[in-house]
């Protein structure tokens, strides 16, 4: 190009063919809304970013381009696989012409770019999805293509949400509710915000996970699901959100002796079929009897978090502390090493009402963000229902709805021997009914 000429914008003329062709594809699709497109991919993407890709100009990741193409075809009933290949082309095309016209050097050829199985990006070509990211997360406005909300408003505050290809270890003592705080991101993910999860149980069977999953959602007693003793108004709870339940994209297995060979291939497969969000492990033990003999390893499962580009949150099994009157040190937990190495969020669960029923902090739980590798480190305390299996904000956020219910969370004695459903019989004290 020579001096008098005038440098093209790139993010314009370089993805120029590009957009045409993607208007074209969604005229031809019956121009469907970017909320429309945004149920068509089962919320994987949010709507603000589908309509800033539809509008351009700047050129998006393959990934959230490719999830947009397929929504498209489908809705204007034509080939698949024939359309993703087409906008593939002009996809690289525009890429590395942008990448060309940006820096003054000759972009690489597509053929080169379309074999490479590794994906390069120059920093400045980073900054669009960057600033997206930023407003995204600021706005709250659920799950993004970036993170998962916690579905908490302390801790999304403080980590963000869960990053995809970041690794969530969550530790503490035996019966203190980690299989009970793993569930609960997985509900946020999977039946709030409608994100595949998946959910490898090294304890428990599917059965006793939907029991859980059913008492939280429905408020109803997980002793009187379990038993049968339900009243008229908990048949009615169970009625209302059941459809609801049954349609989330949540899948979940028993594995007794972890395997991550097994895990890996539920995950690779789940992710072509379903474009997998969240993998959530219960029950991992690294000592002697563990990990070594699973061949599973923190570092195995950071790499599968960002091979497959997706959040792992990992319960650890509990430990015996020293004294589990105090609050817990991180030293205690023999996973400890591992997690400070590896893991991106480490949190650890502290309730007083574990060992004392009769402390005044009953009914309250700290979740201790001990590692944080992108900010600072905070103890967040939630209320913890034991009568329904849950963890609960102490407060309602400032946007939601305070007169719905199940928000309603106020903390709840621990002492459940105390208390009475409507059927007469007492409900399950906490020793009984977490692992």
């Amino acid at each position: 190009m020579s001096s008098s000429q005038t440098p093209r914008r790139p993010s314009l003329d370089a993805g120029k063919d590009l957009f045409e062709a993607l208007r074209a594809l969604h005229l031809q699709a019956g121009q469907p809304s970017s909320r429309q497109i945004e149920r068509d991919l089962g919320r994987t993407l949010s709507h603000t970013t589908i309509n800033n890709l539809l509008k351009g100009p700047r050129i998006p990741k393959w990934p959230i381009l490719e999830q947009i193409l397929v929504a498209l075809s489908a809705s204007a009933k034509i080939e698949e696989e024939a359309t993703v290949s087409r906008f593939r082309k002009l996809w690289i095309e525009a890429s590395t012409l942008a990448m060309g016209e940006k820096s003054g050097d000759i972009p690489p050829p597509p053929e080169l770019v379309q074999q490479s199985k590794v994906e390069l990006a120059r920093l400045n070509a980073l900054f669009p999805y960057l600033l997206d990211e930023i407003e995204i997360v600021a706005a709250r406005d659920g799950a993004t293509s970036f993170r998962i909300p916690c579905g908490f408003a302390d801790l999304d505050t403080l980590v963000g949400g869960w990053s995809f290809g970041s690794l969530v270890t969550i530790s503490g003592a035996s019966a203190c509710g980690r299989t009970t705080l793993l569930l609960d991101f997985c509900k946020t993910a999977a039946i709030k915000h409608g994100l595949a999860t998946l959910l490898v149980s090294a304890d428990m069977n599917p059965q006793e996970l939907q029991f859980r999953i059913l008492s939280a959602e429905c408020r109803v007693p997980l002793h009187s699901i379990r038993t049968g003793y339900m009243a008229d108004d908990d048949w009615s709870r169970l009625a209302r959100k059941l459809v609801e339940v049954a349609e989330a994209p949540l899948w979940m297995t028993t594995m007794p002796r972890l395997n991550f060979d097994e895990i890996k291939t539920y995950a690779e497969s789940l992710k072509q079929r379903n474009e997998l969000r969240l993998l959530a492990i219960d029950g991992l033990s690294l000592g002697r009897e563990g990990g070594l003999r699973t061949g599973i390893s923190l570092e195995l499962l950071k790499e599968l978090a960002m091979d497959l580009n997706l959040a792992v949150i990992v319960a650890m099994r509990g430990a015996n502390l020293e004294n589990p009157w105090r609050r817990p040190n991180v030293s205690e937990f023999p996973e400890w090493g591992e997690v400070e190495r590896v893991a991106d969020i480490g949190i650890v669960i502290h309730r007083e009402d574990h060992r004392d029923p009769l402390s005044p902090r009953a009914g309250e739980a700290d979740l201790m963000v001990v590692k944080n590798r992108n900010g600072p480190t905070y103890t967040c305390t939630v209320a913890y229902q034991a009568h329904y299996a849950r963890f609960v904000d102490m407060f309602p956020p400032a946007s939601s709805n305070a007169s719905e219910p199940e928000k309603a969370t106020a903390p709840e004695s621990a002492d459940a021997s105390t208390e009475v459903d409507a059927t007469g019989i007492p409900t399950e004290t906490e020793g009984g009914a977490e692992v």
